[in-house]
């Protein structure tokens, strides 16, 4: 990658799109999801919340208040996470490798992608363009109705726990979205902006609510086909990232990411795979609904019509139009028009008017509407508290048989009852479903906890390598110190020039060996690694060393330690003997050591096989060298005595000419023509 486009892809982390979207579909899920509790709970009558009428009705507006109460609690809490999440991860990431920016850039628009088509499907579930979605619907309403229990205890639970759902689903995509803030903004401008967003998507689905036959549908489907428009867009671009890393025709320096097909094979996957999200989805519902009726019958989706289902837009704007109709027939009251019925008060409760003790009574109704109860709730303490008083259109109920019974009740859950309550893999062992709903769960959740996996791995991958870079970064002046600045003085390796036969040895300095008649090897004291043997070795596996022993580092993460390392480097393969190959696997557990997520992130940033070393580029090679060479902790180089650095070798580590011995004596090519069995 040219400097130039590196500039522009990590300028673009400013925003991320991965993140916004996330946060549309956060207000978008919570609004329906908050909308069906509050659809499901209207008929039903919960322990705690008590009124002296007998009217269905009657408790509706604190069961409403109960509900918006614990959403809020959730959403809190999910707040404080979401800045403390990001806050940590983002002082725990900073600064990111270059690559990895790119990566994540990428990662940014493609999750954006995917965001989007889920929401397509959504929103074309929640604006019912899937008829037979809509005995599903009805059928979650019951299903909700179930979940809600018959205590205010059991209804706050199960709003905090179907709202906390509905963010716990992408949470683990989003912490890895958070490292994309390095940059202040970046994570409060696109929470911001996917907010805004998610409110005019919902906002959307209300205004497309209020039509109906032909002109719902054909809004409906623009609204889902721009949906779908953006996520293509996403995913174009999210491949035009992580190929400027993975693609190999864009290594070249006269080579841009124009000339690779990343993106438009992501673009034609994308126009395959959206449609057939789509038919899935709806030959699916197809499917449960036929498994509904056989159970159920078709009488459940007559239940609760789809112009009753809310999203929060619709609360808000449904309860502002209430207020508004209720003042126009107060006003038609006054003039001698019919009776107002009683306006909805800011919190959502009935309040009192019209009621006065000098009407006139004909009978148990009208004496009944002339009085008020007031409506209590039990706290989860166990308090009782008033809530509202509201008129009574019904006789009051004063039979004391009433209260005996609630007596008799047995005494509501706890929340942490509530809690501990939870079993894992129910949703797949329900007995009310059919196998292919179980095969289609069970999948779910294992793509699901995968997916997880991955983040996680990306996450620690990335926190770690960062730490790891650092601290590398901090040691390599004193390595560079020690090894190099003096790297032509000071004793030399030497030997007699009589081939295997060679009395090699340590001189004090290239003079003493040269006047001993002996020709230096490599610079520094020699070591286990300078006998004749493991020198044609260093010299004749020179372009592929590195390689073969990190594959043996590999190979020792399953388990063995430091015999199994010296096995391997000890076989055909590399074939080091004796204590040089000791030197080469405490080298190789003391990188382990050190340098474990560097390696780990190589393998997300495309640079496994890349050994660069430099204060700029800190790669598994560079932190090897600043924590195993020098000692600090590791003497790999005092232990090994020849390597190809101090014998002036070029190898697959490619090193600035300040880090070659320039005083070696001898041609390696002559002395070691033959070249490696297995090179």
């Amino acid at each position: 990658m040219s400097s130039d486009n590196e500039n522009r892809l990590i300028d673009t982390a400013r925003f991320s799109p991965g993140i916004m979207m996330i946060f549309v579909t956060y207000v978008a899920s919570v609004s329906a999801t908050i909308g069906d509790l509050r659809a499901a709970a209207e008929g039903k009558n919960f322990r705690g919340v008590r009124a002296s009428t007998s009217s269905q009705n009657s408790n509706i507006p604190v069961v409403h208040d109960v509900i918006r109460k614990s959403a809020m609690q959730a959403i809190g809490i999910f707040v404080l996470t979401v800045i403390g999440s990001a806050v940590l991860i983002t002082l725990l990431s900073d600064p990111l490798d270059e690559r990895m920016v790119h990566i994540l850039n990428g990662l940014s628009r493609i999750s954006s992608s995917v965001t989007l088509a889920v929401l397509s499907v959504r929103v074309a579930l929640w604006l019912n363009l899937y008829q037979s979605y809509k005995r599903i619907n009805n059928h979650h309403d019951q299903k909700l109705k179930k979940l809600m229990g018959t205590t205010a205890i059991e209804l706050q639970h199960a709003v905090r726990w179907s709202v906390a759902k509905v963010f716990l689903r992408p949470f683990c995509i989003l912490l890895v979205l958070f490292q994309e803030g390095t940059d202040p903004v970046t994570i409060p401008v696109s929470i911001i902006a996917g907010v805004s967003t998610g409110l005019f998507v919902d906002f959307v689905i209300y205004k497309c609510r209020r039509f109906h036959g032909r002109l719902r549908k054909a809004l409906s489907i623009a609204f889902v086909g721009v949906i779908c428009f953006f996520s293509l867009t996403g995913l174009v671009f999210g491949t035009y990232f992580i190929a400027e890393v993975w693609d190999d025709e864009t290594a070249d320096e006269d080579s841009t990411v124009a000339d690779s097909l990343w993106p438009l094979w992501a673009l034609l996957i994308g126009l395959a795979t959206l449609p057939f999200l789509h038919v899935v989805t709806w030959q699916y519902c197809k499917f449960i609904s036929k498994q509904i009726a056989s159970l159920h019958g078709d009488g459940i989706s007559s239940e609760l019509s789809t112009h009753q289902r809310r999203m929060a837009t619709s609360m808000f704007l449904s309860r502002r139009r209430k207020l508004i109709d209720d003042d126009d027939k107060e006003e038609e009251s006054e003039n001698g028009g019919p009776a107002p019925l009683d306006p909805i008060n800011e919190e959502g409760n009935t309040e009192i008017v019209g009621a006065s003790p000098e009407q006139p009574k004909t009978g148990e109704d009208n004496e009944a509407k002339d009085k008020h109860v007031t409506m209590t709730m039990s706290t989860e303490e166990g308090d009782v508290v008033d809530v509202d008083e509201v008129p009574s259109t019904v006789a009051i109920n004063n039979d004391d048989e009433n209260d005996d019974d609630l007596e008799e009740e047995d005494a509501p859950p706890t929340m942490r009852e509530l809690w501990m309550d939870w079993k894992c893999c129910g949703c797949v062992r329900g007995r009310e479903k059919t196998r292919v709903q179980k095969a289609v769960t069970f999948s779910v959740w294992f793509f699901y906890l995968m997916l997880c996996f991955i983040c996680l791995y990306i996450l620690v991958a990335n926190m770690g390598s960062t730490y790891q870079q650092e601290w590398a970064r901090d040691k390599l002046p004193f390595v560079f110190e020690k090894l190099y600045r003096y790297i032509d003085e000071g004793p030399v390796c030497a030997f007699d020039n009589r081939g295997a036969d060679s009395n090699i040895t340590t001189f004090p300095d290239k003079d003493a060996a040269h006047d001993a008649g002996f020709l230096v090897l490599h610079c520094g004291a020699c070591g286990a690694c300078s006998d004749w043997h493991n020198l044609e070795l260093e010299y004749t596996t020179r372009d592929f060393l590195a390689l073969e022993s990190r594959k043996c580092a590999q190979k020792s993460l399953l388990g063995g330690g430091q015999d199994k390392l010296e096995s391997c480097l000890s076989e055909p393969q590399i074939g080091f003997q004796g204590q040089c190959a000791v030197c080469w696997a405490e080298d190789i557990i003391c990188t382990r050591k050190h340098c474990t997520y560097i390696a780990l992130q190589s393998f997300l940033i495309n640079t496994l096989a890349n050994f660069e070393v430099g204060e700029d580029t800190i790669t598994a090679a560079a932190c090897e060298e600043a924590h195993c060479e020098a000692g600090n902790p590791g003497h790999f180089v005092s232990c090994s005595g020849a390597t190809r650095r101090r014998m002036n070798v070029t190898s697959s580590i490619k090193r600035p000419g300040a880090q070659q011995c320039s005083i070696v004596d001898v041609d390696w090519a002559e002395l070691f023509p033959d070249p490696h069995p297995n090179a």
